[in-house]
This record gives C-alpha cells, sequence and structure tokens, in this order.
C-alpha cells in the first residue's frame, strides 16, 4: 500500500503531487545531521556555562579575601597596635566563608615603621592564596 494513498490524491496529477509532498519533507540522514550538530552545540553551551559560574565563584573568593586582608591591616592602624615582629595566623569569615590568613610582621630601617604582609588563604584541602596585602604599621606611642 502507497504511503501517500491516505492523502486522497488520485487521477493523473497524483504521482507529481505525491512526488512534491516527498520532496517538502526531510530524510532521515537530514534529521540525524541536525540533531549532532545541536548536541554539539548544547554541550559547548552547556561548558560555557558550567565555566562562567566558576569564574564567579572564583572572584567571589578574592573579593571576600580582599577584605580579610583589608580588615586584618584596618586593625592595627585602628587600635594603633605596635606589633611584635613575627608570623601570626588566624581565621575569618566574611559573608559565610572562612578564609585562613598569616600575618608577617618584620622590621624597616626606619625604628617607627613595621612592613605587614597579610597573606589570605583558601581553606581548601589544598590551600592556595588567595591575596596578598602589604603595609606599614606606625609606632604610635
Amino acid at each position: 500500500m502507497d504511503a501517500f494513498h491516505y492523502s486522497g490524491l488520485r487521477g493523473p496529477g497524483a504521482a507529481q503531487a505525491r512526488t512534491r509532498v516527498a520532496e517538502i519533507g526531510f530524510t532521515l540522514v537530514e534529521v540525524l545531521v541536525a540533531l549532532a550538530i545541536l548536541a554539539i552545540a548544547l554541550s559547548a553551551a552547556s561548558r560555557s556555562v558550567a565555566l562562567s559560574s566558576v569564574s564567579a565563584a572564583e572572584a567571589k573568593a578574592h573579593i571576600l579575601a580582599g577584605f580579610v586582608a583589608r580588615n586584618r591591616l584596618s586593625e592595627l592602624s585602628a587600635r594603633q597596635f605596635w606589633p611584635p615582629v613575627g608570623t601570626t595566623e588566624g581565621s575569618e569569615q566574611q559573608a559565610g566563608v572562612d578564609f585562613a590568613w598569616q600575618m608577617s610582621v618584620s622590621a624597616t630601617p626606619n625604628p617607627d615603621l613595621r612592613r605587614v604582609e597579610v597573606r589570605v588563604l583558601s581553606t581548601d584541602v589544598r590551600p592556595r592564596e588567595l591575596e596578598r596585602l602589604v603595609g606599614v604599621v606606625a609606632n604610635g606611642g
């Protein structure tokens, strides 16, 4: 039975009409090629979205780490604290994210100034430096 028999096309022009109807549609190969192209495009788009979300999280971590570093230096200045030479460590939370910090204080040629370097680290299994800030603290006393 002819697939186009249901269309009601009969008579002398029916063969030409059936041929035109068949030419309008897509072949299975064309549909499969289109689906393959669509699958490649969608996988590239999903990878792009995943990378952008990772980049946004990384940017957020660096910004918050900058706040932690500036807080450490600002606290020394605000309390007019003369820090001893050496290294101290601690942790601080910003926007619900925990950060570890290390503050290294060293002497300078001027006895009334101290160099302070603050490093803020991630709290991952393998910590990495997110921010480093260097400042100078004056002896207020």
